[in-house]
């Protein structure tokens, strides 16, 4: 049975030939009345303060959630445009190894081909020479 402030207010009790005082006991009732009444108010009040801070902890509990999810996508995001620019510079590194490479291969080609001109031009000099009759 819930018992209400008006409950107590109202409870009557029967008289006996010893009896009670019935104005103190009517006093008391209205005082364990308001202090029951208070209680309940205070008890609601703690109630509801505590749905609030429920709500506040589920909101920051979500909030916590959210930041990790989006640090967790930064982060992954962080990770694949850091692959993609390595991976990049890893190519770019490749393609200048091979032009440096081929520049290479095309400077000792020209040397050759110059060299062999050269010795070319000398031998065709030198038969130039010797085929001069001799100045006197």
């Amino acid at each position: 049975m819930k018992i209400t402030p008006i409950d107590i207010e109202r409870k009557k009790f029967p008289s006996s030939p010893l009896g009670y005082h019935r104005k103190q006991v009517d006093e008391f009732l209205k005082e364990v009345s308001r202090a029951f009444e208070y209680l309940i108010e205070e008890s609601e009040n703690l109630r509801e303060r505590a749905e609030t801070v429920e709500k506040i902890k589920q909101d920051l509990e979500e909030t916590l959630r959210m930041a990790k999810k989006m640090s967790e996508e930064i982060i992954a995001s962080a990770r694949k445009e850091a692959e993609l620019i390595l991976r990049e510079k890893n190519e770019s590194a490749h393609r200048l190894e091979e032009e440096i490479e081929r520049l290479k291969y095309k400077r000792e080609s020209f040397l050759r081909e110059f060299e062999i001109l050269l010795k070319s031009y000398l031998g065709e000099l030198e038969h130039l020479r010797s085929a001069e009759p001799p100045s006197g």
